[in-house]
Parts: C-alpha cells; structure tokens; sequence
C-alpha cells in the first residue's frame, strides 16, 4: 500500500490519478494471483514511466510500465474493449483506502477476452452476486 500512495498521493490535480484492477480478488471472489494490473492517467503514468520497463504488447496495441518483475504492471487502457478509462478511475470503489475498479466493469471485461480464467472468473463472479443477494 506504501507504494501505491508514494505513486498515486491522495490529491493529484483534484482526481484520481489511477485505480487498480483486482475487484475480484480483493473480494475474495478468486484467488490472488502474482501479478496486479494498475489503470493510471497523466502525472501517474509519468511517474511509473520513470521507475519501471516500458513493454509494448502488440496483440493489444497498448504500452505498459512493469516493475517488480513483472508482478505490477501499469497502463493506460485496457487491451480489449472500448472502455473509458477516465470512467474506470473515477468510478472506482474505495476498499481499504485503495481504488478499485468497479466489479462490473472487471466483469464486462472478462465477458470480452472470453479467456478459460475468465470464464472461470465470471462463474466466481456470478456465484457471489447470487450469494450477496
């Protein structure tokens, strides 16, 4: 959490400058896995620029900022889909003093990539609404 705050401080220009992609996870929905995704917009994507390995994906077209041997990786947009990126982050749920994207848009997500873990994911996903209901 440390570094999240030391990359992301609380006030950045008056908005959020990044939220974190594992609404899942931090539910307890799925199990954690190694690696942790992080939306993130203008100074903060700067910044990570400055402390991590630029890679670019080109199955998604987008670039990424990894550190920690690959286990945090940072961007800019999502690799599929047509999601506003501004809308994750300011949109995004507070749990634990941290940003999260919102479950429904991890969900529309997973609908999207239509992975085997997103299949699994989304029956995860689907069985803690029914349980929360």
């Amino acid at each position: 959490m440390t570094f999240f705050l030391q990359v992301f401080p609380s006030r950045f220009e008056d908005e959020s400058p990044g939220s974190l992609v594992g609404p899942l996870v931090v539910r307890g929905i799925i199990p954690a896995s190694n690696d942790l995704h992080i939306l993130c917009r203008r100074q903060a994507w700067k910044t990570v620029q400055k402390i991590g390995d630029l890679e670019y994906l080109s199955d998604y077209h987008v670039t990424i900022v990894t550190i920690c041997d690959g286990r945090l990786n940072f961007g800019t947009r999502w690799g599929v889909g047509d999601f506003d990126i501004s809308e994750l982050i300011d949109s995004a749920q507070v749990i634990d003093g941290l940003p999260f994207v919102r479950l429904e848009h991890a969900a529309s997500y997973k609908e999207i990539r239509k992975r085997p873990k997103d299949l699994q994911h989304l029956e995860a996903h689907q069985a803690y609404r029914k349980n929360i209901r």
